[in-house]
C-alpha cells in the first residue's frame, strides 16, 4: 500500500537524521578530545585488505609459519593468525636484512589486517595468502588509515588515524598488551 510505504519512509528519513545528528556531535566531540590529547609524532601505516570470501586457516598457517620464519601463531582460542614482522637474517648470506616492525592478523573470513608494514611487505603477504584463498577476488576490497599512540585509546575520524595507549616494548606483558590491542582494532576493522 502507497500509504504505508510513505509512512515508512518517513520514520526512515527521521530515524537516519538522527543518527546524521548524534555522528555530527560524535565528531565534534571526538576533534576536541583528539586536539587535547598529547600523542607522538610517529604515525604508521594501518591497512585492511579483504581479498577472499574465505581462507583455508590450516593452510594459511603453515604459509605464514614459513612466511614469518616461525613467527606465527594463532591468538588464544581464536581461528585468526597473528605474525609479528620485523628485521631478519637472510639465510643465504647471513646479513641482517632490516625490515619495519608490525603486526598481521589473518581473519577466516578473507581479511588481513597490516600494522606498520612496508607496501612491499603487504604485496608479499598478500601473494603468499592468495594461495589460501577460497573463491578469491579479483578486485581486493583495501582501507588506508594511520595509527600513532598517545594517552588513550582514540580514533580521529577526520584524518584516518587510530590512537592506541599501548607502546610495544621490550617488555612482554607491555609487547601483548599492544598486541591485544591491535587485535581488537582489527576485529573493528575487519
Amino acid at each position: 500500500n502507497l500509504a504505508t510505504l510513505e509512512v515508512e519512509l518517513k520514520d526512515i528519513n527521521r530515524k537516519m537524521m538522527a543518527t546524521l545528528r548524534r555522528r555530527r556531535k560524535l565528531m565534534k566531540r571526538f576533534k576536541d578530545l583528539s586536539e587535547g590529547a598529547e600523542r607522538d609524532d610517529f604515525q604508521r601505516p594501518l591497512t585492511s585488505y579483504c581479498t577472499a570470501e574465505e581462507y583455508d586457516m590450516e593452510h594459511a598457517f603453515r604459509r605464514m609459519r614459513v612466511w614469518s620464519r616461525g613467527s606465527a601463531q594463532y591468538m588464544g582460542d581464536s581461528r585468526v593468525i597473528h605474525v609479528r614482522t620485523g628485521s631478519r637474517w637472510e639465510d643465504d648470506d647471513e646479513t641482517m636484512v632490516p625490515e619495519a616492525e608490525g603486526d598481521v592478523f589473518i581473519f577466516p573470513y578473507g581479511v588481513i589486517v597490516c600494522w606498520g608494514m612496508t607496501s612491499e611487505q603487504e604485496t608479499e603477504l598478500r601473494t603468499v595468502m592468495n594461495f589460501c584463498a577460497i573463491d578469491g577476488y579479483i578486485e581486493p576490497e583495501e582501507d588506508d588509515f594511520k595509527y600513532s599512540y598517545g594517552d588513550s585509546f582514540d580514533v580521529v575520524y577526520s584524518q584516518d588515524e587510530l590512537i592506541l595507549c599501548t607502546k610495544p616494548s621490550s617488555d612482554e606483558e607491555q609487547l601483548q598488551r599492544s598486541i591485544l590491542e591491535k587485535l581488537a582494532a582489527s576485529h573493528a576493522f575487519a
